[in-house]
């Protein structure tokens, strides 16, 4: 049986690919001209892009499962890019795979649809999705819809995965990206740091994506994909620093003083029309602000899924990866 992947190249992507292979599968990997493919071997490489619909029908034909990775990712760019990829590029593979007769989709979302519950409420799939404050989280909400309305009107069977905040060796945002910030001592904590970073280690997420692709029961639910394991803002900054050779955060914000700020910051960015990311977005502050947990419950009673990675050896990986590199 084989399955294509969409946003193959990313860093979830190719762990998922890694992991249908292992499990014997057929897998093809829908890649944008010019990126890096060498970390996709085994996988049969074909060129397309997920907002151009017409190099989607070759990369479908004869699959019968679609894993829907591909996404403009971040929190501050221009809105029409985000929609353009997030939204009409989720449309286009829905189209795709209702024309190729396939016999799921698995579109990976996000937890930012949960928004402001992140702070106040045990973060259930049952929950509803909040319209989003910035262009990721609001078009995250929007494509999720999509998919899920495409599942109930019968056209394509869907399951949706909600990955938490992805870590590991490598990774690009909660790891490279923060050690960067933390070595330039801007680091900082929202209200102490105290709530539940919802971490996602990303062979669980992985995993996950795979198992909702397999699993009959998945069409027409949504999964959390984090590893349930309570670790706390506070930890996981201050580890983190200290395996970059960075001093941990001490400086703290209350979260309303943290958002306003973001609020102020992006109005201020977007009238001057600034293309770089302000220092905090909206976005970035309901996820370092966040204190309910988001439990995975579902997963583990509906697919059998676990997590095998403990957060200590995790981080072991992540500190062997970080000690290869110069420091930035």
């Amino acid at each position: 049986m084989t399955a294509l992947v969409t946003g193959a190249t990313g860093y979830i992507g190719q762990r998922l690919v890694a992991r249908l292979l292992e499990a014997g599968g057929s897998v093809r990997a829908l890649v944008l001209p010019g990126e890096d493919t060498r970390a996709l071997e085994g996988a049969e490489v074909v060129w397309g892009d997920v907002s151009e619909p017409e190099t989607l029908w070759a990369a479908c034909r004869g699959v019968r499962r679609i894993y829907h990775l591909a996404a403009r990712v971040g929190d501050w760019g221009p809105e029409a890019e985000f929609w353009t990829i997030n939204v009409e590029g989720t449309r286009n593979v829905l189209r795709a795979a209702e024309r190729a007769d396939c016999e799921r989709v698995v579109m990976v979302s996000s937890i930012v649809i949960y928004g402001s519950q992140l702070r106040t409420a045990t973060c259930s799939e049952d929950l509803a999705r909040e319209p989003g404050v910035g262009p990721y989280s609001r078009t995250k909400a929007a494509s999720e819809n999509l998919a899920l309305t495409w599942h109930a009107a019968g056209r394509v069977p869907v399951a949706v995965i909600r990955p938490g905040n992805v870590f590991g060796p490598g990774a690009p945002l909660w790891v490279d990206s923060l050690t960067r910030v933390l070595r330039a001592g801007r680091g900082l904590l929202i209200s102490g740091g105290d709530g539940d970073a919802a971490l996602a280690y990303v062979d669980h997420v992985a995993e996950l994506i795979a198992r909702a692709g397999e699993a009959a029961a998945a069409a027409g639910r949504i999964y959390n994909a984090t590893d349930g394991g309570g670790v706390s803002w506070r930890r996981y900054l201050s580890d983190l620093a200290r395996l970059a050779g960075a001093k941990r955060p001490r400086a703290s914000v209350p979260y309303g003083v943290a958002y306003t700020l973001a609020a102020a910051m992006e109005h201020g960015y977007g009238f001057l029309r600034r293309n770089q990311r302000p220092l905090l977005t909206r976005d970035a502050a309901m996820l370092l602000g966040s204190r309910a947990p988001v439990p995975i419950g579902r997963a583990m009673a509906e697919l059998g899924f676990s997590t095998q990675v403990s957060y200590e050896n995790a981080m072991e990986l992540v500190a062997a990866k970080l000690h290869r590199r110069p420091a930035a």
